[in-house]
């Protein structure tokens, strides 16, 4: 996939999609919306994130702890710290909002995700 697909412009409003481990999308822009994920206290010391299509693979974690994946900047922080070490080569890509999307819904099993999304445009 090409890096320029991610290269977005986004719009004032940030949507903050409520917890859980279950969540629905949407991005009315034109460009890949690429938002960010946080779970604040990790159930699991193995899981996934996916869309059904983009898997997202983690292991190696404790329980209990904070993961924060920069979907834009591609970087997965573990208690603050950069740590892409945790994800497996099981995983076969970075999720993304693609453009005119009016749902799409993300599932894990890593824990309860909070996720701030935007509109994106180029």
């Amino acid at each position: 996939v090409s890096q320029s697909r991610y290269l977005s412009y986004y719009d004032d409003t940030a949507l903050s999609i409520a917890s859980g481990t279950t969540a629905t999308l949407s991005n009315a822009g034109w460009a890949y919306s690429c938002p960010v994920i946080t779970i604040a206290s990790t159930t699991n010391t193995n899981g996934t994130i996916t869309d059904g299509n983009t898997v997202m693979s983690f292991a190696n974690m404790t329980t209990g702890q904070n993961l924060t994946i920069d979907l834009l900047q591609r970087i997965v922080y573990y208690n603050g710290n950069p740590a892409r070490n945790i994800m497996t080569s099981a995983s076969n890509g970075w999720l993304s909002v693609a453009p005119n999307t009016s749902s799409i819904t993300w599932t894990s099993t890593v824990g309860s995700m909070a996720i701030t999304a935007r509109n994106a445009y180029i």
